[in-house]
């Protein structure tokens, strides 16, 4: 697995050397599910499915299963990743999967989120197979659709992202029986330009100031 903690909080703050500037800061745009020491609240979406549950697996993953063929199976978020989420519009979901073989379901849709009246979904390229991809999903509106298929609005995305009642990440890719795996998984806000800028010269600060 490529995305971690440590891989993903440089890419958010690394050029500002904004871990040393302010971690409250960071923190309150940053959601993240390691899976380290449990599933950390996930749980799934069985959509009548009874037969299907999720365990944690030591090695920092969750673990959907469903042994025989039913509804489609989705994890699902914490209430962390539910609410007014507005502030992360621009931002990124990342996250990674693994099957227990090739996708063969012909479906696409990797991410549901249900909110402001809406349900809206994401695509997933390349689909998931037996060994762990890494997805990093635009929180844009362009490349979500609602359950038609078709392209949803700035203002659809923003009344779905201000009031989320449900983040789900498919797990449903093959037909049948199978495992599917969910390891880190998290949600950034990306800083404006103008954020940026400020968080460089603290950077700049903060290197003096250790150089010192």
């Amino acid at each position: 697995m490529l995305f971690t903690k440590q891989n993903t909080m440089k890419r958010v703050a690394g050029v500002a050397c904004a871990m040393f500037v302010s971690a409250g800061a960071v923190q309150a745009g940053f959601i993240e599910s390691t899976f380290e020491t449990s599933a950390e609240g996930w749980t799934f979406d069985p959509d009548g499915d009874v037969f299907t549950f999720v365990e944690w697996n030591p090695g920092g993953f969750i673990r959907l299963v469903e042994p025989s063929l039913g509804s489609a199976d989705f994890f699902l978020a914490p209430s962390a990743y539910t609410g007014d989420k507005s502030s992360f519009i621009g931002g990124t979901l990342e996250f990674t999967l693994r099957s227990s073989g090739e996708a063969n379901t012909g479906a696409a849709r990797g991410v549901r989120i249900v909110g402001g009246g809406m349900t809206i979904l994401y695509n997933l390229t390349p689909l998931p197979n037996t060994a762990w991809r890494d997805y990093e999903v635009l929180l844009v509106a362009d490349g979500w659709a609602d359950v038609f298929g078709s392209p949803i609005s700035d203002t659809d995305f923003a009344a779905v992202m201000s009031d989320i009642e449900k983040l789900n990440i498919n797990a449903d890719w093959i037909i049948g029986s199978e495992q599917t795996d969910l390891g880190y998984v998290s949600m950034t806000v990306i800083p404006s330009p103008g954020a940026l800028a400020l968080l460089s010269v603290a950077g700049l600060c903060c290197v003096r100031r250790r150089g010192a």
